[in-house]
């Protein structure tokens, strides 16, 4: 993906083909540079024969990504298990005590979570 660099995308969505498309293809991430979430839609379409694309940035973006939640068929982050969990869009903080210190998370509104710090 390329926004103000070049950096992967967080997830992959394979997404049902419909009686105009095929081959489609939702890919979406934050820019590291700049914060700006991104996604595009790359898909071939059988009456024009040919492939084309939209992107869309920012709230944009998210409200696209949401758009094609029920169309999603597979995606890259369910196939591989082993990729770290990411958080996307806006991100709320949690503290967890536990008996040795407090774990402070980032979590996100899917539930999705990653521990930022360990304190002891």
């Amino acid at each position: 993906m390329r926004h103000c660099c070049k950096f992967q995308a967080m997830d992959i969505w394979f997404l049902y083909d419909t009686p105009q498309f095929t081959q489609r293809k939702l890919e979406f991430g934050i820019c590291p540079k700049c914060g700006m979430p991104l996604a595009i839609l790359l898909q071939f379409d059988l009456i024009k024969g040919g492939f084309f694309y939209i992107k869309k940035y920012g709230m944009a973006a998210q409200k696209f990504v949401n758009s094609f939640q029920k169309q999603k068929w597979v995606s890259a982050a369910m196939v591989d298990k082993k990729l770290k969990p990411v958080t996307y869009k806006w991100v709320y903080g949690v503290n967890k005590e536990l008996k040795n210190g407090v774990n402070q998370y980032a979590k996100d509104f899917y539930g999705s979570s990653v521990l930022i710090k360990k304190k002891n």
